[in-house]
């Protein structure tokens, strides 16, 4: 329809009430409510189909564009030469040209002021009245309002109308990967996987265990469920802020009048620390690799191509509060037996490798580590040659296996995992019982595992394991139902017989008979699973 026919489009992004949508040439095209001249097109008339704005008079006429980006009543875009244009309303400085204030600027103009001059910007975002610009060397710019201390200056001016470099408090020689934005509270992410947060914080949406206003970056990774934990992307509602980890599992903290925190309630009282959230409804034992928030809602994708959403939707076909995910596409993924698995190793579906390379693993492995120990398990050869630090999990709390709070995966793992207590079905077996889905940089063949445990907790009497190179198709590895009792604290190590043939990328353990006399000994007791070739 209109300007998009024919158009292939790579990019769109979502205003309050208009879109923007870039398509493969490098084109913008916007439609909506044009009220501030947000369109871009030379006027405030709305525009009920799209137009392709890249032809109208303005900065990028001619301009091969490389983002757009649609905020609540202004837009902005980024050409292929690291330039930044902004057009819409200025009340607040939002444009960071240095523009009367309030004026409204109906076509795109060159964001040359500031902290920006000369600087190639590698991408662009943009809060409730903020616009934020990362260059190609990690620095964070930021521009527009400022009641809230979001410039993170440690100043509560009402604007700022040209950019300024954001280095102060946690930031001062950090760079940054991404940035997000709520109505009035930054939220960043450095290539190191810390989270940084700063602005409004009368929801708790910074994340620091209260609702005290914000005015400088503070380093909010070791709060709540984020310790220790890889964060690969940040995203931002209204007033609840999400991160989303390398194992899959997501993060939420903020107000949830409507749902927003995808934690099953609506209501309530906010969440002033970061706590594990989504695995309910239709997002239950999903691995997650990417996230979607809008004003009031949220949306996920998990590794099978299912698209859930919560919060406060909008359309007729879904209820007008969601306060457990629901899939909009309804994809259930079966596995489905293959009698001849493939031997080429399949990538690790990591949302983002980011600055974590994957682990280069050699044909004799172990993973071990004292238990209860710190939490770092090293990644050996049988030469004892190899370096590198490989997590897999260890216990955190004396809780059972199956809760959120039990297990959680430590810094700089490259091992994703998910675990779950739901009943499954793998090539027609249907089994109950604690299970855990672990996925590896690189297929081995398992010959052992080791389950450890303190000396009076009893091993599993039956379990599966199976294998897999793509995480769909799953193939048979081991079972037992031999009931045997710790003796030390070393472990007890079940050789895989008949020996495998066959290298996987995935391991699926499910645990049908936690122990033969308590479920709760095992359960509460186990502090690491290792596995391995030697």
């Amino acid at each position: 329809m209109g300007s998009l026919n024919g158009r292939i489009i790579t990019m769109i992004s979502l205003g309050l009430f208009h879109t923007i949508a870039l398509d493969s040439s490098g084109n913008a095209h916007a439609w909506g409510s044009n009220s501030h001249g947000q369109i871009g097109i030379g006027n405030t008339t709305r525009q009920q189909i799209p137009v392709n704005i890249s032809t109208y008079n303005g900065s990028i006429l001619g301009v091969r564009l490389t983002q757009v980006i649609g905020s609540i009543t202004f837009s902005y875009a980024l050409d292929i030469s690291g330039n930044v244009h902004s057009w819409g309303r200025n009340d607040v400085g939002q444009l960071g040209t240095d523009a009367t204030i309030p004026s409204d600027v109906t076509r795109p103009t060159r964001v040359n002021f500031g902290s920006l001059v000369g600087v190639h910007v590698a991408s662009i975002a943009a809060g409730g009245g903020n616009g934020l610009a990362i260059d190609s060397s990690g620095r964070l710019h930021i521009w527009g309002e400022n009641v809230s201390g979001q410039i993170g200056n440690n100043t509560t001016s009402s604007h700022v109308s040209t950019p300024v470099l954001s280095a102060s408090g946690s930031l001062a020689n950090v760079r940054v990967r991404s940035v997000a934005c709520g109505t009035a509270n930054v939220i960043v992410l450095d290539t190191s996987g810390n989270i940084h947060a700063w602005g409004n914080n009368m929801h708790g949406q910074v994340g620091i265990g209260n609702s005290i206003q914000q005015r400088l970056p503070i380093n909010i990774t070791a709060n709540g469920s984020l310790n220790q934990s890889r964060i690969v992307q940040v995203a931002s509602m209204q007033w609840a802020v999400f991160a989303l980890d390398a194992s899959g599992r997501m993060h939420s903290w903020g107000q949830n009048p409507n749902g927003e925190l995808c934690i099953g309630t609506i209501g309530g009282a906010t969440r002033l620390s970061p706590e594990l959230c989504g695995n309910i409804g239709s997002m239950s034992g999903r691995f997650i690799t990417q996230m979607g928030l809008g004003f009031r809602f949220g949306t996920a994708i998990d590794t099978t191509g299912a698209l859930h959403a919560w919060g406060f939707p909008t359309g007729a076909t879904v209820p007008s509060h969601l306060a457990v995910p629901w899939s909009v596409n309804s994809i259930i993924p079966t596995p489905t037996p293959s009698p001849t698995p493939t031997l080429t190793p399949t990538p690790t579906p990591t949302p983002d490798p980011g600055s974590y390379p994957p682990v280069a693993l050699t044909s004799s492995l172990v993973i071990s580590g004292a238990p209860y120990g710190n939490g770092t398990y090293q990644l050996t050869g049988s030469d004892r040659s190899l370096t590198d630090w490989l997590t897999v999990f260890d216990k955190l709390s004396t809780t059972n296996w199956g809760t959120s709070a039990s297990w959680q995966t430590r810094a700089n793992t490259s091992v994703p995992w998910v675990w779950g207590g739901a009943a499954v079905t793998i090539n027609s077996l249907t089994l109950s019982g604690p299970w855990l889905r672990i996925a590896l940089p690189q297929a081995i063949t398992l010959t052992k595992m080791t389950l450890t445990a303190p000396s009076d907790a009893l091993y599993p009497k039956e379990f599966y394991i199976f294998g897999s190179n793509n995480g769909t198709t799953w193939t048979q590895v081991y079972y037992t139902n031999s009931q045997i009792s710790g003796t030390s604290n070393i472990g007890k190590v079940y050789n895989i017989s008949p020996t495998p043939t066959t290298a996987y990328s995935w391991y699926w353990l499910i645990i049908t008979q936690p122990s033969a006399t308590t479920t709760a000994s095992f359960l509460n007791r186990i502090s690491e699973l290792s596995y391995g070739t030697l």
